[in-house]
């Protein structure tokens, strides 16, 4: 492709009307040809330039452009490429766009020139003068140029949604046994109680240790001599998550007498909290004038390790149970590690951070059915990964490692939230064939993800989970998809979904720029098609079912749908909600409520059907869309009976 000789110089003096002449003619030229020849990026970023270039006010701008093929200039303009291109306040964009209409596309520059009386490709290179020296603009590595930092323009967020980088790091790493009475905080209370007599043998008495020259609390003539302690009935063995609690607690005072006052622990300065999202071993106390009550508690991973004890063999700190060995802290320094056993019990799991920032390159181990929160996050040398009969896979299991191809067990039910997020070399992933809910920012910004096997029975799909991995397929259709956060397919350009259909909910932007979905049905379960649900998607055919009330602001702009029929139970059409040019037909709608800006393209080839008096009607009449109009019977009305 020939370069584009326009140099990084300065276009001025070019009127909005001119570009948005020029945008309109390019998306018309692209709309005419087939289907599986429109440029679908052009279309969008054209529409979308259109759109901003009428907000704003009708001035002289200066802009680059910068030296470069035109092959370069598409790839630039694709929606998964967010860098400088996106940047780029609206003249700047709408320059590169004539750019690489300047290539080799004659007849559409001579059509704006027909219709405007003004060569805008000919002014381009008329009013073209090297500012270099401008620091406004900054260079790129590529001799590119943007507005620098300290100007105004739109930022586009790359991640709506990012993930706290710190979040449960602390909590995560180093897992072993702990001790909690480094750490005790006391909340000071009053004491309070009632007389009773024992009532059995006491579990624990603690004579108070009181300073010279203090005497002891007296009543009724009897003296303190002790504090009565049964933790029988208070939960001291916990597993991750559960609230620590001093419920059950029996604590009384002991008089001289034998009698006892019943103390309430919230009278006592006390352990506060303790960490249950760690294993370990604890000591809470709580201390009454002298006296230092302590109990022993523990935290283990899940029911099956409740009551373990926590062992040790110089590397590996674990939970030894009945099925075998839960790694819950590492202390080696290996870089390929093989696990498939400690001092002769199978290793079943990998708990929470064990090898959290490490610099392992390999993994490997047959007997591993869990791997659990941020055991290998941020391994950024782990490449290598042989885990094939892991069936469990929690939250940030494997986030920002290198790991390229990973396979998982066909009793795998559930990938955590974060799980691959960010692993910017993983290419192949086998869910095992039954995995059902993948959590949010799964695989969020697997840019090079290419295939995922085994994915025929997912159901639920989280915020984020798929975002941006524009070169993923799946071995199925997807079709048994109930719920799909927000932006969950965002950008993935070539994942083959072909039918949506009983969805019970769909995210903002859950299929945004998604291009193999042929068709939509919305059923009566989606009260509300969300925000940009399916902003650029490829859709050529949408069923709209009774019962669906709104549908919002974009959320099917820059479609293929060519002709529309929605229930009158909708009430609410947004912004620019069918913003597509391919649209010829549209009806139904009869007593919606409000039609925001742009709902429609105003496009020569549109045709509305719409009820006399109507908001559709006013819509139609005020954008000079052409339509019939019929009354409430169905009659069509001829243009002189509107009158």
């Amino acid at each position: 492709m020939t370069n584009i000789r326009l140099d990084c110089r300065v276009m001025s003096n070019i009127k909005n009307e001119n570009l948005i002449s020029l945008l309109n003619a390019v998306i018309d030229r692209e709309l005419d040809k087939d289907v599986s020849q429109v440029n679908t990026s052009l279309v969008e970023e054209c529409i979308d330039l259109v759109l901003k270039l009428e907000q704003e006010e009708n001035s002289d701008f200066r802009v680059f452009v910068p030296l470069i093929t035109s092959d370069e200039f598409l790839k630039r303009i694709a929606p998964e490429n967010k860098g400088w291109f996106k940047r780029l306040n609206v003249f700047a964009r709408a320059a590169v766009v004539a750019a690489i209409v300047a290539t080799g596309t004659i007849t559409v520059n001579a059509t704006v020139k027909a219709i405007t009386d003004y060569d805008i490709l000919g002014e381009l290179n008329k009013k073209i003068v090297s500012i270099f020296s401008n620091d406004k603009y900054e260079k790129l590595e590529d001799n590119t140029y943007v507005q620098s930092e300290n100007e105004d323009f739109e930022q586009v967020s790359e991640n709506a949604d990012e993930p706290l980088e710190n979040e449960n790091k602390a909590a995560n790493k180093n897992a072993g046994s702990t001790q909690a009475s480094n750490n005790t905080s006391f909340e000071e209370k009053t004491e309070s109680g009632v007389i009773k007599d024992f009532g059995k043998r006491p579990n624990k008495v603690v004579i108070p240790s009181v300073p010279s020259g203090v005497e002891l609390p007296q009543e009724a003539g009897k003296t303190l001599v002790g504090v009565y302690l049964d933790s029988s009935n208070m939960k001291t063995n916990y597993i991750y998550g559960e609230t620590f609690s001093y419920d059950g607690l029996e604590l009384y005072r002991v008089y001289s007498d034998g009698s006892r006052r019943e103390l309430d622990y919230s009278s006592c300065d006390r352990t506060a909290n303790i960490d249950t999202t760690k294993t370990g071993n604890y000591v809470v106390k709580l201390v009454y004038l002298n006296t230092v009550v302590e109990i022993d508690v523990t935290v283990r991973p899940n029911e099956e390790t409740r009551y373990s004890e926590i062992c040790t063999n110089g590397e590996y700190e674990y939970l030894l149970t009945d099925e075998g060995a839960y790694i819950t802290a590492y202390s080696g320094n290996e870089d390929n590690i093989v696990l498939d056993s400690v001092d002769s019990k199978p290793v079943v799991s990998i708990e929470n951070g064990v090898f959290e920032g490490r610099n392992i390159k390999a993994f490997s181990s047959t007997s591993l059915r869990k791997v659990g929160a941020g055991a290998f996050a941020n391994c950024t040398k782990l490449k290598t990964v042989d885990i094939p009969n892991v069936s469990v896979v929690e939250n940030r299991a494997f986030e920002k490692t290198a790991v390229e191809n990973i396979k998982l067990s066909s009793n795998t039910k559930s990938i955590g939230d974060y799980a691959f997020n960010g692993c910017e070399a993983l290419k192949k992933i086998n869910l095992g064939g039954n995995v059902e809910t993948i959590g949010r920012l799964a695989f969020n910004e697997c840019y090079l993800l290419e295939d995922v096997y085994g994915s025929q029975n997912i159901r639920r799909v989280g915020d984020f989970a798929f975002y941006d991995d524009s070169e993923m397929t799946v071995d199925s259709p997807l079709d048994r998809l109930c719920y799909v956060g927000d932006y969950a397919f965002a950008y993935c350009n070539t994942v083959v979904i072909n039918d949506i259909d009983h969805m019970e909910h769909i995210g903002d932007g859950a299929f945004m720029m998604c291009y193999n979905i042929i068709s939509v049905h919305i059923t009566s379960n989606i009260k509300s098609v969300s925000y940009s649900a399916f902003k650029g998607a490829r859709i050529k055919e949408l069923t709209v079912d009774g019962g669906v009330e709104r549908i919002e602001d974009y959320a099917f702009m820059s479609t293929m749908i060519t002709a529309l029929k929605l229930p009158n139970s909708v009430k609410y059409i947004g912004d620019y909600a069918f913003y597509t040019s391919r649209l010829t037909s549209v009806s139904g709608a009869e007593y919606v409520e409000e039609i925001g800006t742009l709902a429609f393209y105003p496009g020569k080839k549109l045709h509305m059907n719409v009820l006399y008096g109507s908001k559709m009607h006013n819509y139609a009449n005020e954008n000079s869309i052409s339509y019939t109009a019929h009354d409430k019977n169905g009659n069509i009305l001829p243009p002189e009976e509107e009158l």
